[in-house]
């Protein structure tokens, strides 16, 4: 039976070979031992580099992800931020600072009638106890 490469060897281990290559392949493992080493090194290099990939594959699923988080956050506060310098803009908020000045002479109206009603008060309970002496 003929020997396989180690080209060969690293696709039967990816599972990059037809089903005949494959059952020939197993075959020929039990009955070469010199395809059996490189058979051997091959496992190793390939689980190896395998290892590298897959830490290396995982590590840039997280920055893509993170990435992509970060961007949809963005858009986001883009978005909010424009929506608020437009209505700035457009003075929208102009009337949220004029309330406060509005209702500021109402309640000073409303401070000197209970002052007035205050001394009104007063000046009944002195008559009272004036007139109590």
């Amino acid at each position: 039976m003929k020997c396989f490469n180690e080209k060969k060897w690293i696709d039967f281990l990816n599972g990059n070979v037809s089903c005949k290559e494959n059952d020939e392949m197993i075959e020929h493992l039990s009955e070469c031992e010199e395809c059996l080493k490189t058979y051997s090194n091959c496992a190793e290099k390939n689980i190896i580099n395998t290892h590298d990939n897959y830490e290396a594959q995982v590590l840039m699923k997280l920055r893509s992800k993170n990435k992509t988080e970060f961007n949809k956050r963005l858009i986001k506060y883009v978005i909010a931020a424009s929506i608020t310098i437009f209505f700035y803009s457009a003075g929208v908020f102009d009337h949220m600072l004029t309330i406060p000045y509005k209702f500021s002479s109402e309640i000073v109206a409303l401070n000197s009638s209970i002052n007035k009603i205050n001394l009104n008060i007063n000046d009944i309970w002195r008559s009272i106890y004036n007139e109590k002496k």
